[in-house]
């Protein structure tokens, strides 16, 4: 026996050297998960259950549950998990469909790597060079995004090669890839004799059908008018939902238009980009990718996609922009700073804020406290201060550090966003809409909380036919094991917010692991509402506070918490 993480021990077997490492953390179901796709893609024969509890410390139930993941995880990449008597386990499919999930998944595959790009052997520089001289080279114009996407497809083909898994052969390409194929030619060559490996017809092809499905469209090609027609009418309904008018916003009907055209040819040759950065943007920017669910709705409706949250997340980048250029958004803040510091001193703090919410601040004026007397400070949005004996005497002045520090940027930004005490969040929670107990599905939590807001919010039942509708559209996990279902439009007479804690971790869609959901109503024909998705984005990013929610399931201890997080943020 070998010792093992923390005073376990496990049989000692000839297993590649990362099934020691503590990246993996068996305590946890998706990372076992994780391992045990590592492991069987990995092995070049069967895996035994018995190898793979001793390598994981847990027991024979436990692996059960874990293959059951592992089946669901691979069923879309039409894979399947192969338990043969005597032998053992093994991943079944072809070479292609087990490389899609390894880049999906960005899975490690040998050597104790963190991830692909991690990999020791994998001089990723000199593959970087190798990728941009060739486009250089053939003038083949492409994001950073997808350049990264490429890093990931080229990583994952190498390692795959050098241990000795090849693309099984396919079909010549159509001739709209021969641009693409003759780049992609020049790249494999280099690429085997850079990492030693054999040559491969088939990897040209693949990373051709990448190129030319990845390539971003110059600004002479044109728009279709199913893509125009598409784009504009999409708005046309997000409008009518929300109440947020986008179809004048001319750079944003361009940017979804242009994003739209590859996105479908990508999908449908099921070529998916990852994006490390989807559950940042679902937290900070939840209305966004709300938006961006909804175009996704409409995507799937007229050219039969589905997109993964990581595609949803790249459109929500648009819309992000979008948002700040709308009306109710256009109007930027006035802001005061009132400090006893000469103004020649408070160059940092205008330079700093100026530059944290360029896109927010319209004007931002300076002043002391005996100025005061000759400013109408109700005509500013924000007023900010350095000084406390200030806080005392001027109502909603908000107390900043002279030195500017993260925390400031998050209570400047609430105060940007209208959050100037506690009391702004509060006023959305009912001791008669939480819930904390068992619940067996993710289905009755939402049907129980609908339930309790249908006694103080009437709508006829249409609030629980209307989320349901919702989570057909969007996945609405938000990390940090917390979900926030809510219905498809603007519906009530007033935003609140029911709360639902399960008595143990509740499986919500591909999660298992939700602890806390809000579910989250906002109130009808008002555009000012729709701020409350940033109200909770600094809640919802912290995975501590939900944590300590979660453990201690009572309406006062859970109001204690949010009072002293917003609180600890305002200063009131």
């Amino acid at each position: 026996m070998q010792k093992f993480q923390d005073d376990c021990y496990r049989t000692a077997y000839a297993v590649p050297d990362f099934c020691t490492l503590p990246k993996f953390r068996f305590d946890d179901p998706d990372s076992r998960t994780d391992y045990i796709l590592s492991r069987l893609l990995s092995a070049h024969s069967y895996v035994t259950g018995v190898q793979l509890t001793d390598e994981m410390y847990i027991s024979q139930s436990s692996l059960t549950a874990d293959l059951a993941r592992v089946r669901r995880e691979i069923l879309p990449f039409h894979l399947r998990l192969i338990s043969k008597s005597h032998y053992g386990l093994m991943i079944d499919g072809v070479e292609s469909d087990k490389r899609r999930l390894i880049v999906s998944r960005n899975i490690r595959i040998t050597d104790g790597c963190s991830d692909l790009m991690d990999y020791p052997g994998l001089n990723t520089r000199q593959l970087s060079q190798i990728l941009t001289e060739a486009l250089m080279k053939w003038q083949f114009k492409i994001s950073d995004i997808v350049f990264q996407n490429l890093l990931l497809h080229l990583s994952a083909a190498i390692l795959r090669m050098k241990n000795g898994y090849y693309l099984e052969d396919s079909r010549n390409l159509p001739n709209i890839y021969r641009h693409a194929q003759d780049i992609s030619s020049e790249i494999i060559h280099k690429i085997c004799d850079a990492y030693q490996v054999d040559y491969s017809s088939e990897e040209v092809k693949s990373l051709a059908l990448n190129l030319q499905c990845k390539q971003e469209y110059s600004q002479s090609d044109s728009i279709s008018q199913e893509i125009n027609d598409f784009v504009f009418h999409t708005l046309q309904a997000i409008r009518d939902k929300y109440g947020i008018d986008f179809t004048g916003d001319l750079n944003l009907r361009i940017n979804l238009a242009m994003h739209t055209k590859p996105l479908i040819a990508r999908m449908q040759s099921n070529v998916l980009l990852k994006n490390s950065m989807t559950f940042n943007i679902k937290q900070k920017y939840s209305f966004a990718f709300d938006l961006a669910s909804e175009y996704s709705y409409h995507l799937s409706r007229k050219f039969g996609i589905k997109l993964t949250d990581d595609e949803i997340s790249y459109l929500a980048l648009h819309f992000i922009v979008g948002l700040q250029k709308t009306e109710h958004n256009r109007n930027g803040k006035h802001v005061l700073l009132i400090s006893e510091q000469r103004k020649s001193n408070t160059i940092l703090i205008q330079q700093q804020l100026l530059q944290w919410f360029s896109d927010t601040v319209f004007s931002l004026d300076l002043a002391n406290m005996q100025d005061l007397h000759d400013i109408n400070i109700s005509g500013y949005d924000v007023i900010l201060t350095t000084d406390e004996n200030t806080v005392a005497q001027v109502p909603n002045a908000i107390l900043i550090n002279f030195f500017l520090n993260e925390n400031d940027h998050i209570k400047i930004d609430m105060a940007l966003c209208g959050i100037i005490n506690s009391n702004d969040i509060l006023r959305h929670f009912f001791p008669d809409l939480f819930y904390a107990g068992p619940v067996s599905s993710k289905e009755d939590l939402i049907k129980l909380l609908c339930g309790q807001a249908e006694k103080r919010f009437p709508t006829d039942g249409k609030l629980y036919q209307s989320v349901k509708l919702h989570e057909e559209i969007a996945n609405t996990y938000f990390g940090n094991a917390m979900a926030m279902p809510h219905p498809d439009q603007p519906m009530s007479v007033q935003s609140f917010i029911c709360v639902g804690i399960p008595d143990k971790p509740l499986k919500w869609d591909n999660e298992e692991n939700i602890r806390l959901v809000f579910l989250v109503c906002l109130e009808k024909n008002n555009p000012a509402a729709l701020q409350i998705w940033q109200y909770l984005s600094f809640l919802i990013s912290d995975e501590d506070r939900i944590m300590e929610i979660a453990s201690h399931p009572t309406y006062d201890y859970f109001i204690q918490v949010i009072t002293d997080f917003y609180k600890k943020i305002l200063g009131r």
